[in-house]
C-alpha cells in the first residue's frame, strides 16, 4: 500500500482538495475515501482506493486538514467515516 501526506491548506478551494486525493497512477478521483479522524487535534488519515488501477493508498492529514474534511469535505469525493 502506498503512503503519502495530503498537500492542501484548510482554506483551499474544493477542487484543489479533491486533486490532493487523486490516484497516484491515473490521477482520477478515488472510488472511495475512508476518513479516520477520530482525534482531529492530532490529525488523521484517509484510506483511498481506485477501481481502475486496483490500488490503495493512505494520505496523512494534519489537524487543520482533518478539521476541513470533517466540516466541509469537497462534494466530488465519495467519503465515509472509518471505524
Amino acid at each position: 500500500m502506498l503512503a503519502d501526506i495530503a498537500r492542501f491548506g484548510a482554506a483551499e478551494e474544493p477542487a484543489v482538495v479533491e486533486a490532493c486525493f487523486a490516484c497516484p497512477y491515473c490521477l482520477r478521483a478515488p472510488a472511495e475515501v475512508i476518513l479516520d479522524i477520530d482525534d482531529a487535534e492530532d490529525g488523521g488519515e484517509a484510506l483511498c482506493s481506485c477501481e481502475r488501477c486496483a490500488v490503495l493508498w493512505r494520505l496523512g492529514l494534519d489537524a487543520d486538514q482533518s478539521l476541513r474534511m470533517a466540516l466541509a469535505p469537497p462534494r466530488g469525493l465519495a467519503i465515509r467515516a472509518g471505524a
